[in-house]
């Protein structure tokens, strides 16, 4: 066994033992351990191992131990306990011990594929993009992936704000429904990639990745940052539009009016701040536009900038946010100006804000979540034209635990429901159980 996994092993079963000391388990399997570096550079590792609690890998309960944090720091432990497998009585039944093994290895995979954590212990992994999950052997076949920086929520009338929050003046642009997108020229095979915001390579879209040809023969390096968007067509259709792999001329006719919106650049550089990527993508736009032979066209075919303004006080934002609604955007984007950007990480430089609906619907039945949830209430309910829909309502685990005990008696009641807009079933989309109307 390698001397990192040995590791992982040996970590895990420690935490295992002191986590776990009056409970009997035997180690079933162990995840190699992961490392990721952090913004301040100091090392970070991921390690998780699965028990079964009992003899009868078929009906014993399993669970596994993840143990996170700084290498040479505190760690912290979770323990996550499966009782009951899924699909019960189906083809796809599982057992609980099959159920911790899957769960757990999707999440050491995300950590690996999308967090940028790798196996080898790195001396310095760029904060851009992907580490290799093994020591190289061969020259690698297609260039890293960029992960985009992610938005927090802008909250203008928290009382619990503090140090971390848009500054005005800053920038504002209206909020698109679309499919985040970043495009950027493969260095090893040539290709326009188009990336999605966990790694995944778009194969649809050529007429976007064409259109941005002449900019990347231009500025090779350059990594674009925007959304896949068109009006035609509702998010959940465009998404599915995107993604399929199998297309017919309809299909292809759809996807001619879906747009790329540019909204930021990947810069390398630590201390770009948001204003001056906003100028080079702007710069290098007008310098194609005065290179190309059409000087009437100032962008290429498919290829739009977020309108992006100035607001030097909240009044202004309000302002700002009230046009981008009555213009038909779901909300509005924050930067600040002397923002930097950072990759996969939820910064504070980029927010965003939205204002939610709500309504009331009533409970028809109920269920369990699954995982760390499993025991707590997920409601079902019901819209006017008999469509169904499930609802996670808000509160503390042992609150959630106590609504799906006595479930029974809230069924017929109405719950007040906050969620971002209707789908075209009219179901709401993202949905939030708030309360339930006792007096109805």
């Amino acid at each position: 066994m390698p001397k990192q996994q040995a590791s992982s092993l040996a970590v895990a079963t420690a935490v295992a033992a002191a986590a776990t000391a009056t409970i009997p388990g035997t180690l079933i399997e162990t995840f190699p351990i992961l490392y990721g570096v952090e913004k301040g550079g100091k090392i970070k590792t991921w390690c998780a191992a699965i028990y079964l609690k009992g003899a009868n890998p078929s009906t014993s309960p399993a669970y596994a131990i993840i143990e996170h944090g700084q290498q040479e720091g505190k760690k912290q432990i979770t323990q996550r306990d499966y009782t009951e497998g899924k699909n019960i009585g189906k083809k796809n039944e599982t057992t609980p011990l099959a159920q911790c093994i899957a769960e757990t290895k999707r999440k050491w995979t995300d950590k690996r594929d999308k967090e940028s954590y790798q196996t080898t212990l790195p001396s310095q992994v760029p904060a851009h993009a992907t580490a290799p999950t093994t020591a190289p052997t061969t020259a690698p076949t297609t260039a890293k992936k960029y992960f985009p920086m992610l938005a927090q929520t802008f909250a203008p009338d928290s009382k619990t704000a503090k140090k971390n929050t848009i500054v005005f003046p800053c920038y504002v642009q209206p909020k698109l429904d679309g499919l985040r997108c970043v495009i950027y020229r493969d260095h090893i095979t040539g290709e326009i990639r188009r990336q999605s915001r966990t790694g995944t390579y778009f194969d649809t879209m050529t007429h976007i990745a064409d259109s941005l040809a002449p900019l990347f023969a231009k500025y090779p390096t350059a990594v674009l940052d925007g959304e896949l968007y068109t009006t035609e067509m509702p998010f959940e259709e465009l998404a599915g539009l995107i993604k399929r792999k199998l297309l017919d001329a309809a299909d292809h006719e759809k996807l001619n009016t879906i747009q790329y919106h540019i909204y930021d650049v990947i810069d390398e550089t630590p201390t770009a701040t948001y204003e001056e990527r906003y100028k080079t993508i702007k710069r290098m736009f007008a310098s194609l536009a005065a290179s190309s032979a059409s000087s009437a066209r100032t962008l290429p075919p498919y290829i739009r900038l977020v309108h992006t303004v100035e607001a030097k006080t909240p009044a202004d934002f309000k302002s700002n946010f009230a046009q981008f609604i009555e213009e038909g955007y779901e909300g509005i984007m924050l930067r600040n100006k002397e923002g930097k950007y950072r990759c996969n990480y939820r910064s504070h430089d980029l927010q965003k804000y939205k204002e939610f609906m709500e309504d009331e619907y009533p409970i028809i039945g109920y269920t369990q979540g699954d995982g760390r949830d499993k025991g707590t209430v997920i409601w079902i309910c019901q819209t006017k034209d008999k469509n169904e829909f499930k609802v996670r309502p808000r509160g503390t685990i042992a609150a959630r635990t106590f609504l799906y005990n006595n479930g029974d008696k809230y069924i017929g009641k109405m719950l007040t429901v906050i969620y971002q807009e209707l789908t075209e079933e009219g179901k709401p989309r993202f949905p939030v159980g708030k309360d339930v109307r006792e007096n109805y």
